[in-house]
């Protein structure tokens, strides 16, 4: 093989290789992708008097008396608007049909389903406060589906810190 052969045969591989990598990233530009976040929120007083919520901590930092409510928090990292029609808690694993779904947008006054622009996000709260059935605790994820039948799931620590001290709460009881 000549100098002049290598060189083709080198720059006709890097040519293949990347047009593979192309067609990869065009198929998963046409994918749903959204990040699904599950979180406490504390109802607290910001010193002006206004009552807000603080999201995404493990455990209260104030007394009983807070009002406390499960939310999830859904990011659109599609490249593409996406309409979520459906948020809750359910199993990943498992019996599909258990679920808790949640409807309430605390303070837009907006209601499901929602079109998510890209890199939109919403948080939906829990209207009930801080109530899972308990055979949710076993594989229990968030998950927002879309109306294209889509559903992702999604955890976080202070999702499975909830979910360890109602487990706690229920073998004491």
């Amino acid at each position: 093989m000549t100098i002049t052969e290598g060189i083709t045969l080198s720059v006709a591989v890097i040519g293949a290789v990347l047009g593979i990598v192309n067609i990869v990233r065009d198929l998963a530009k046409d994918r749903v992708r959204l990040r699904v976040i599950p979180k406490l929120a504390v109802q607290a007083d910001d010193g002006s008097g206004r009552l807000g919520w603080i999201t995404g901590i493990c455990r209260n930092p104030f007394p009983d008396s807070a009002t406390q409510r499960l939310c999830v928090e859904i990011v659109n990292l599609s490249t593409f608007p996406v309409t979520v029609n459906e948020v809750g808690f359910g199993r990943k694993e498992g019996p599909q049909g258990l679920r808790h779904v949640m409807t309430s947008m605390h303070g837009s006054g907006d209601q499901l389903p929602k079109r998510l622009e890209s890199r939109q996000s919403m948080t939906v709260y829990d209207a009930y406060c801080l109530t899972l059935d308990p055979r949710l605790m076993t594989h229990a994820v968030a998950y927002a589906e879309t109306d294209c039948g889509t559903r992702v799931y999604g955890t976080s620590p202070a999702f499975q810190s909830y979910v360890q001290e109602l487990r706690l709460k229920g073998k004491g009881q």
